[in-house]
């Protein structure tokens, strides 16, 4: 009898130490993939049959939940992370076990934020930060603001910054002046729009927000210059005219004077206005403040006084205006009196400027610069397409299945020889079969020129 209790023991631990040694080897199999070198795609579709193949497998689950959640999926976010969930006591205990829980717990709290499901978030995000993950704190603060505590989640962005400053990120700092703007503490929030500016990026509507928040701590100088940015953004996207503008500010400029604060925002106001009538500003020894800094070095180029020193600089502000046109159109005036050799390195300037989808007379105004760099005229420079264009035309031919839709392709493909034909070429040959064209392309073959069915034969070859 002892010795049938004996054998049995040692069968149990046989067992249990059998299926510590699976999990550690699916673990190094797991390792194996990650550091494989596989990129893109063909590293997801590795993690993903590796995670078919070893449901046990924790870390597979969440590594692939949190890829969904970086793309906004959430739904299939949240599959793999409550599958990760639920192996949990399979996760390999190590050094990265506490991370990789906490991971786990911050990503579900964000799925479930993001859901609307903010009590279940709140207490998933104290899961994570029990585990160590103190910059799920950040997160918490989102979390407390929309469940309407906001002397709470003033508390907790305070006091996680205090910890980790540099894991704040621009959408913290936008909560967060927020809630102290919501409470007129203009004051508290004009350290973090300093913060603000140098790693966040521009976007429609941040002119006003600043500039409301300058105007209650009352510096109308900053006020005015930010809330120029959104009217060069809005000029470049709607079209709104001269006059319009002329308009807006003189009756600036008379709200101003009635308050007596004209003289205060004289040389800001004297900056936009230059900018927005190309008129002439002469240049004041001031504090640094990066949007007005980048407002002058702006009229620099405009007026053609630009060093050298002063373009780099420019050329420096572009992770944060990455979203205006006008900045890049400036970039491109920058360089106008290149040789056209050189110019037509700068090319790529414009194209950014065509991916934010200027108003119609900027867009018109951008191919023919483009064009001009490669010997086209006004006519031929306004078939250019880029290739994301060309890949947009594509996708929504994908879903609409109208042969129109082609027909800008088909333009671009009638100009000489160039770059934009040359890529054009190429994405339209790899879709080819994929988004069933063959067809659509014999069909367009009977009535084409000799050049457009050159180019239809290169891509059905």
């Amino acid at each position: 009898m002892r010795y049938g209790y004996i054998c049995f023991f040692i069968l149990i631990l046989l067992m249990v130490g059998g299926c510590k040694s699976v999990k550690q080897v699916s673990y190094d199999e797991y390792l194996k993939i990650k550091e494989s070198g596989l990129e893109g795609g063909q590293l997801l579709a590795a993690l993903t049959e590796f995670e078919l193949k070893n449901p046990l497998n924790f870390e597979s689950k969440v590594d692939l939940g949190n890829y969904y959640l970086l793309i906004n999926n959430y739904e299939k976010a949240e599959e793999y992370l409550r599958r990760a969930e639920s192996v949990i006591h399979y996760a390999v205990n190590g050094p990265e076990k506490p991370k990789t829980v906490a991971i786990l717990y911050g990503s579900v709290a964000h799925v479930l934020y993001n859901k609307g499901n903010y009590n279940e978030a709140l207490s998933y995000v104290d899961r994570a930060l029990a585990d160590g993950s103190g910059t799920y704190g950040y997160l918490k603060g989102h979390i407390l603001q929309a469940r309407g505590d906001k002397e709470g989640a003033v508390d907790q962005f305070r006091a996680v910054y205090e910890a980790f400053p540099d894991a704040i990120s621009p959408e913290d700092i936008t909560a967060l002046v927020n809630l102290y703007a919501e409470n007129a503490a203009y004051a508290e929030a004009l350290p973090f729009l300093d913060i603000y500016f140098v790693r966040g990026s521009y976007y429609p509507g941040f002119g006003i927000f600043a500039s409301n928040i300058y105007e209650g701590a009352g510096d109308y100088g900053k006020s005015i210059v930010c809330a120029y940015l959104d009217l060069e953004y809005y000029r470049s996207k709607l079209g709104i005219g001269d006059d319009q503008v002329a308009q807006n500010l003189l009756a600036l400029e008379s709200a101003l004077r009635e308050k007596g604060r004209l003289e205060d925002a004289g040389d800001d106001f004297n900056l936009v206005r230059s900018l927005a009538s190309a008129g002439r500003y002469e240049e004041q020894e001031r504090d640094t403040f990066m949007p007005r800094d980048y407002l002058v070095l702006q009229q620099k180029i405009i007026g053609g006084g630009a060093r050298t020193q002063d373009i780099q600089a420019y050329l420096n502000y572009e992770n944060f205006f990455k979203n205006s046109p006008v900045y890049y159109i400036t970039a491109w005036k920058a360089f106008t009196d290149s040789p056209s050799s050189q110019k037509a390195a700068y090319t790529v300037i414009l194209e950014k400027v065509l991916a934010l989808k200027p108003e119609k007379s900027i867009d018109r105004k951008v191919r023919t610069w483009i064009g001009e760099g490669l010997g086209f005229g006004v006519r031929d420079a306004e078939n250019l397409l880029m290739p994301f264009e060309v890949a947009e035309i594509l996708d929504g031919y994908m879903v609409s299945r109208d042969k129109a839709a082609l027909e800008r392709v088909y333009a671009l493909f009638e100009l000489p020889d160039n770059i934009y034909v040359l890529n054009a070429l190429a994405l339209v040959k790899s879709r080819r079969d994929g988004l069933t064209l063959r067809p659509v392309f014999e069909e367009r073959l009977v009535n084409a020129s000799a050049k457009l069915k050159e180019r239809i034969n290169f891509i059905l070859q």
